[in-house]
């Protein structure tokens, strides 16, 4: 089983695009259900959603028992930052895998650049989410969605960034479940 994350929350929004007047979690959101809906059965997902603080999340994913977590997230530093990265726990090995094919997946849907992936330690953004769940796990920044550029381009090529989240969820499972 796969345990999707919707990045934040309604009530810690993440980042923000001020000229399209859209969050992090309201771009995530949407996409989520998007990807839940295009997936059955196979692999089985369970889509969750912050609902106070980060450990109550990784709680109740390591409840679920999951093969594998991925969180839905869209990066944000400066208006001309751009490409896309995921995030995984320094000693995951499978982490690493799944978020190499993450950025490859990324830059071919929305033809921009792979920043990588990048090997996250303790207290570096996203640590608790990476380091505790019992599964592995990633953190997935397709675009700058403070970049206008950027995020006008994942909004006309959402039907493909939909198909890279599919691919990876699919391909992931099958990294994740491997010995």
């Amino acid at each position: 089983m796969i345990a999707l994350i919707v990045g934040h929350s309604e009530k810690d929004p993440g980042a923000y695009n001020k000229d399209f007047e859209i969050t992090e979690y309201q771009f995530n959101d949407l996409l989520a259900k998007t990807i839940r809906g295009r997936i059955v059965k196979d692999p089985p997902i369970t889509l969750l959603h912050r609902q106070t603080s980060i450990r109550e999340l990784v709680e109740r994913i390591n409840a679920l028992n999951p093969n594998l977590c991925i969180s839905l997230h869209c990066n944000a530093a400066t208006s001309i930052a751009e490409g896309n990265e995921v995030l995984y726990w320094h000693t995951s090995s499978k982490g690493k895998a799944i978020a190499e094919l993450g950025c490859v997946l990324f830059s071919t849907a929305l033809n921009n650049r792979m920043r990588g992936a990048k090997s996250i330690k303790m207290h570096d953004r996203g640590w608790y989410l990476l380091a505790k769940t019992k599964c592995p796990a990633v953190i997935c920044e397709p675009f700058f969605i403070d970049n206008n550029d950027e995020l006008m381009n994942a909004l006309n090529k959402f039907t493909n960034l939909v198909d890279a989240y599919v691919n990876l969820l699919k391909l992931s499972y099958e990294i994740a479940t491997s010995n």
